[in-house]
């Protein structure tokens, strides 16, 4: 059976089961959900995230992690039948793990980003589908913790912009205000979405039509998303359901390609729907923040996100409308920051409204992004054009998040 009859069938009993639950919804849509989505065993034992970092040979903002990871906790609502109760909340700690994969792990400084570096090294070059191999081994790597309820991917450029507790709420807490620990958070799109660009269409979808069905290919933006376990065991475990073909080398001619694996791959294994309404249990919204440069002629060029260095120190304004979009992280920081400064931010108290009392400073601050990306394109980070240049990671819309 060849890898597009594997992944057609795959696809056609995840629209099968789509169309199942699409029933059963309709049938008890007169009735209360009784549903909160919460596994009892994860509601005991709390939130505990998996980050999965790619680096060349450095983690600048190691102290911050450090400081993020320091455990945490948050509540959610009380819940009996998928109904509020009114005894209030229920406080769930948070937790968290950082698992490197590092480009050159021989040049890694830091004792403790060492300790924290998998074996594994693929050593991705520039739009290298090797750093889609990096994240998968992350990824399984975190699994093996049993604690582990959710996979966030991130580049060395990444930094948290709330607290760890702040961000496991925003992750486990729905509509409802209870807890649900299967949410996924990947910003989707399929082909015959607005945001689908020729380009999309030349180097994403035309470039898998030959492995996987076009209606099943979809497009993240960033593609460093956050992944619930059980999505990221399905993904992990697509190579058995494929009979024991690996997907991954169907996205060597893909443009970024890691900003479609995953969706993908999560399509394939029912979780994502040409139309949003048949997603399960993935929130289509990114958690990462990235904004790309709308002035630049060339596509490679509109694949370097811009730089954020300084917005801790001068620009906060700029970070609570990052906030205000439901994003707890950002990329891209280049330079280190003291973490006095970012542990300020992330704390920082709000005024009798519920609004941070600092939210009138100039936004002035956006200019200069731009100016150090025009000015930066060399700098040492993560699989880009240069030896290390981590805004490889391509987009191909003008857009922010």
């Amino acid at each position: 059976k060849s890898l597009l009859e594997a992944t057609t069938e795959l696809w056609r009993i995840a629209e099968i089961r789509r169309s199942a639950a699409g029933m059963r919804k309709k049938a008890r849509s007169s009735t209360a959900d009784t549903s909160n989505g919460s596994g009892s065993s994860n509601a005991r034992d709390g939130f505990h995230l998996g980050i999965c970092a790619c680096v060349v040979d450095d983690l600048p903002h190691e102290e911050v992690w450090r400081r993020f990871m320091q455990k945490d906790s948050f509540e959610v609502n009380n819940s009996i039948g998928g109904a509020v109760s009114s005894s209030s909340t229920t406080s769930i700690p948070a937790a968290a793990e950082i698992y490197i994969h590092a480009k050159h792990p021989d040049r890694l400084r830091s004792s403790w980003a060492r300790s924290k570096t998998i074996s594994k090294c693929y050593k991705p070059e520039w739009n290298d589908v090797r750093i889609v191999r990096a994240m998968l081994a992350l990824a399984e790597e975190a699994l093996q913790d049993q604690r582990t309820t959710h996979v966030l991917f991130a580049t060395e450029s990444c930094i948290p912009i709330a607290t760890l507790g702040a961000v496991a709420k925003r992750i486990v807490t729905n509509n409802k205000g209870n807890a649900d620990w299967n949410r996924s958070f990947v910003d989707a799109y399929g082909r015959n979405s607005s945001r689908c660009t020729r380009f999309d269409e030349r180097n994403c979808w035309d470039a898998l039509l030959r492995s996987v069905p076009s209606d099943a290919i979809q497009k993240a933006l960033p593609g460093w998303c956050l992944i619930s376990r059980r999505h990221a065991e399905s993904i992990l475990n697509l190579p058995q359901a494929l009979g024991g073909q690996d997907l991954w080398p169907a996205f060597t001619d893909v443009w970024a390609p890691e900003e479609v694996y995953f969706p993908t791959g999560l399509a394939l294994c029912g979780y994502l729907a040409p139309d949003p309404e048949g997603d399960s249990g993935v929130v289509r919204e990114p958690l990462t923040y990235s904004e790309w440069n709308e002035r630049a002629r060339d596509h490679k060029d509109r694949a370097h996100p811009l730089v954020f260095d300084g917005c801790f120190e001068d620009d906060k304004a700029t970070l609570r409308r990052i906030q205000d979009k439901g994003c707890s992280f950002l990329r891209k920081v280049k330079k280190p920051i003291p973490v006095c400064i970012w542990e300020d931010f992330v704390t920082e108290k709000t005024n009798g409204n519920g609004k941070v009392a600092e939210r009138d400073r100039s936004s002035s601050g956006r200019k200069r992004y731009r100016r150090d990306y025009d000015d930066d394109r060399g700098t040492h980070f993560y699989g880009g054009g240069q030896e290390g240049d981590d805004s490889y990671y391509g987009h191909s819309r003008q857009r922010r998040y």
